[in-house]
């Protein structure tokens, strides 16, 4: 009997230490795990950035010194613009952009950036390169907050400093400059009369909105293509696959007649030809300003502004500075005028 109870006890006893055991041990693992969202927490709201005192004078940074002692391929390199150009669109930038004067100047702190070229300096290279804000702030020697509030407003005034001038126009060519350009087309490829241009569409990456409304709205990953396999409209889909109208893709010409096969060879070469120089003009602004390859931000107004800066500097580019990928490389001629 008193073996019994012995047992009895023991067992007792030995559950009892098990359930504090798993209590205790469930316990420690909602400890550990409120110690790692604090700590995560507090991680995620510690910000990193450069200080004042790590960063060179503005007066003494790496891009006065390109500006003072830099050849002509170190300021292309650095902002796509050489000296002349760079200048003449100073003059014209220096016009909308207005020092705001925020500080005492009795006692106060000086602005970080002292002249316009510095300015727009600035966002040309923001736009040439894919630099992060860390090494913007290096080579200008301006800290983080002055950074974003000078490209800020940078931008709006470039927007309004290439808005009406004529060298960064967006223009479609005229009669007499669609005639140029077919007698370029008809002189490399006979077959092809009355072409003067190609178009043709481009795609970028944008930020995601944080309203889930908005992101529906603006939502870009429905392409044109995507619908012709749909029935919005039966009528034009047959249109579309009509291999007559619109050839098989891969070269398959076999199912042409016989007798048109070579002419229909070489128009399509004829065609893919010329066509390359849409091609190259879908990636020829991207290769010059690599911030096109980041995402646009997800600001409808805002994403307008840097894409028309982005566009009409390209223009500025080919016009001022004179180098053209489709013009020294595919169409060249003496109806290829220097100015449009």
């Amino acid at each position: 009997m008193e073996d019994e109870i012995v047992m009895f006890v023991l067992c007792k006893t030995l559950r009892k230490r098990y359930l504090l055991a798993c209590k205790l041990d469930e316990l420690r693992k909602r400890i550990s795990a409120e110690i790692l969202r604090l700590e995560w927490k507090r991680l995620v709201r510690t910000r990193y950035y450069l200080t004042r005192d790590c960063l060179k004078d503005p007066e003494c940074s790496d891009w006065m010194v390109i500006w003072n002692n830099g050849l002509e391929e170190n300021l292309i390199n650095t902002t796509s613009l050489s000296r002349a150009p760079f200048e003449q669109l100073l003059g014209r930038f220096a016009l909308f952009y207005k020092y705001a004067i925020s500080y005492n100047r009795a006692g106060g702190r000086p602005r970080k950036l002292q002249h316009h070229h510095q300015v727009l300096g600035l966002v040309l290279a923001f736009y040439e390169g894919s630099m992060n804000y860390t090494l913007l702030c290096l080579a200008f020697g301006i800290p983080p907050a002055t950074l974003s509030r000078v490209l800020n407003e940078a931008e709006a005034a470039l927007a309004q400093a290439l808005r009406g001038f004529s060298p960064a126009r967006n223009v479609w060519p005229t009669l007499v400059r669609q005639k140029a350009l077919a007698r370029l087309v008809e002189a490399r490829q006979p077959l092809l009369k009355y072409t003067c241009f190609f178009l043709d569409g481009k795609t970028y990456q944008i930020q995601q909105p944080p309203d889930k409304d908005i992101q529906n709205a603006h939502y870009n990953g429905w392409l044109h293509h995507v619908w012709n396999d749909g029935d919005t409209s039966l009528g034009f889909q047959r249109k579309l696959v009509d291999p007559t109208l619109n050839p098989d893709l891969r070269g398959d010409l076999s199912r042409l007649l016989p007798a048109v096969r070579p002419v229909a060879k070489a128009l399509s070469g004829a065609i893919t030809f010329i066509r390359q120089s849409a091609e190259w003009g879908m990636g020829s602004i991207e290769k010059v300003y690599g911030r096109l390859l980041h995402e646009l931000p997800a600001d409808v107004a805002k994403r307008q502004q840097r894409l028309d800066n982005l566009f009409r500097l390209s223009n500025y580019r080919v016009r001022t500075v004179g180098i053209s990928q489709i013009r020294t490389t595919h169409l060249y001629g003496g109806d290829d005028l220097a100015v449009h």
